[in-house]
């Protein structure tokens, strides 16, 4: 159990440690477990938290403090707004690598398969791979807005980020 007297609202600065299945950051403040979207693995961050349950935290990015090597500008300008893509901020190599830390923790976790050897991973170009899409549709609520969302439904929602536009 968690003694941590962190609460919504509050700042403080952590040190991400590794990326969970998913993309956030996993980084550790009084024993509690942060969860941090959007960032790299190895970033100094001041973070606000939104979210706090009995054993973990989750917290968005206030400020990038010391970012990773891995870090880089997303490819898409519609990154961190849809849901698309949780790894675009890291290089490919990041990318890759995390996902098969990601396999490597599910055998391990979830499996108790202790994995001895590499995990290889079998990929493409870093974009332009995908070969089908659900694209979202969103009208306007009120009867005045007439407004058509054509995309992606936003990060952690349903409502659609429009890519169109």
């Amino acid at each position: 159990m968690s003694t941590s007297s962190l609460k919504i609202g509050d700042r403080i600065e952590v040190t991400t440690e590794r990326l969970a299945y998913g993309g956030d950051a996993i980084a550790h403040h009084e024993g509690l477990t942060v969860f941090v979207p959007l960032a790299a693995a190895g970033e100094r961050l001041r973070v606000r938290v939104i979210e706090r349950k009995k054993n973990y935290a989750r917290a968005v990015i206030e400020a990038i403090l010391e970012p990773s090597p891995e870090r880089r500008a997303p490819l898409c300008a519609h990154f961190g707004d849809c849901g698309g893509c949780q790894l675009q901020h890291l290089n490919y190599d990041a990318q890759l690598a995390a996902k098969a830390a990601f396999i490597r923790d599910a055998l391990t976790r979830i499996g108790k398969i202790d994995w001895p050897h590499e995990i290889p991973l079998l990929h493409a170009a870093e974009v332009g791979y995908r070969a089908r899409t659900q694209v979202k549709l969103e009208r306007g609520r009120g009867s005045s807005d007439q407004t058509l969302r054509i995309g992606f439904n936003r990060a952690a929602s349903t409502a659609v980020c429009d890519v169109v536009a």
